[in-house]
């Protein structure tokens, strides 16, 4: 069992989630997810650590800001014509055994096409991690 939150260590030098990092901020880590429902599909966390959505007080605020804008201009990059934004809240008490669930706050968004991208979004770890760099040089 991890000891240390997994979103939390993502500053570390050897995170696991590296190459899926697509911009790192003051405040937040934009990340590419490891099973992602479309093409495309990231994360927004915040960088200080939130277990529950209702610690969030005024931050919340921002947060969504945040995910919005950058929701928009990524799906606007990937081509998508939509997006859906999912905030994750406490789903790692539910789903203990799936390693998925981290008790972190965080926000999905999830882009939306006309043709389903949906599944097997990446052939390779490289195109990942080719994405995550194409995302990164359009948020600099």
């Amino acid at each position: 069992m991890l000891t240390k939150c997994l979103f939390c260590s993502l500053s570390d030098k050897y995170s696991l989630l590296n190459n899926r990092i697509i911009k790192v901020h003051r405040s937040y880590v934009l990340l590419l997810v490891l099973e992602p429902e479309s093409f495309g599909h990231f994360i927004v966390i915040p960088k200080k650590h939130y277990s529950d959505f209702s610690q969030l007080g005024s931050v919340a605020n921002k947060l969504f800001s945040i995910t919005l804008n950058n929701a928009q201009l990524i799906t606007k990059l990937l081509d998508a014509p939509a997006f859906t934004i999912k905030i994750n809240n406490n789903l790692y008490k539910l789903e203990r055994s799936n390693p998925m669930h981290v008790g972190h706050v965080h926000m999905h968004v999830i882009p939306r096409y006309r043709v389903n991208k949906s599944f097997n979004a990446f052939k390779s770890e490289d195109e990942i991690i080719k994405l995550a760099k194409r995302i990164s040089k359009l948020l600099k």
